[in-house]
């Protein structure tokens, strides 16, 4: 039998983009998307010998700055199937290696349901591992998903197709998920949800291209409330004059508020 005594340790609480100035927090998506480096230079290093090098920046920056350069592959064998996304976090490996087909299977023998699918909404139950020290999600009696990070586990439960007011948590004895634990779990489930409503929204704005001149948005043709919210943010800001329209905004600002780098810190 193992025995657990109390251990006091330091975890991320945010994280500032060394280049654009956006503060990431841990139930934010952008936060678990971030790049952050630090590294010891050694004697050749053109950055001083024995000095740190460190630097953090957010996933649109890593993009803009270095997406030129950058290797983005797939996993070997994923061919974009996301059916099988919920299996992360489960513990435990195959003895041999398995085929994404034979996963999806050995999960339910019919065809996974996704959040794109007409079956309907799925649920869990949430509960406190002491052994693992981190916590169990149960998705229907069919996924076992693992995680000591609630924003993550709120993640996989909302790309597994749960939605937040089908969750279940352990509230007594020793498998009780903390208050807080809960509430981070929820709000990240709840972040996701209004996160990709909005973006569907948000991207179906028509873009108007006139035949000079960079395209832009009409104000008129944003849904509420988000029109006023983006009004808002074009305070101070320079906007197209379009022939025969009011209340312009260019396309690329639109779309830069829609993933959050506007407005742009000085």
């Amino acid at each position: 039998m193992l025995h657990y005594r109390p251990k006091t340790v330091f975890d991320v609480a945010s994280c500032t983009c060394d280049r654009c100035g956006r503060l990431m927090t841990p139930d934010g998506g952008d936060f678990h998307e971030r790049l952050s480096v630090s590294q010891s230079c050694g004697f050749d290093s053109v950055f001083g010998d024995g000095n740190t090098m460190s630097l953090d920046l957010c996933q649109q920056c890593v993009k803009e700055t270095l997406g030129e350069w950058l290797r983005v592959t797939r996993p070997e064998g994923d061919t974009g199937d996301k059916t099988v996304t919920a299996l992360k976090g489960i513990v435990g490996k195959p003895d041999v290696p398995v085929t994404i087909d034979e996963m999806n299977e050995a999960a339910h023998p019919n065809p996974a349901p996704t959040r794109s699918t007409s079956v309907g909404p799925m649920h869990a139950r949430i509960a406190f591992d002491p052994q693992r020290s981190g916590f169990v999600a149960t998705v229907e009696y069919i996924w076992t998903l693992v995680s000591d990070s609630p924003p993550q586990l709120g993640y996989w439960l909302y790309d597994a197709g749960v939605p937040s007011g089908n969750v279940r948590m352990q509230c007594e004895g020793e498998s009780q998920v903390p208050e807080n634990s809960q509430r981070v779990i929820l709000e990240r489930m709840r972040h996701e949800e209004l996160r990709g409503e909005r973006g569907a929204a948000l991207r179906g704005v028509p873009v108007q291209r006139p035949e000079s001149g960079p395209p832009y948005v009409r104000l008129a043709d944003i849904p509420a409330p988000w029109q006023s919210q983006f009004r808002a943010a074009l305070r101070g800001s320079a906007c197209p004059v379009a022939e025969g329209a009011r209340d312009c905004a260019y396309w690329s600002d639109w779309i830069d508020w829609i993933e959050g780098r506007f407005p742009r810190p000085n």
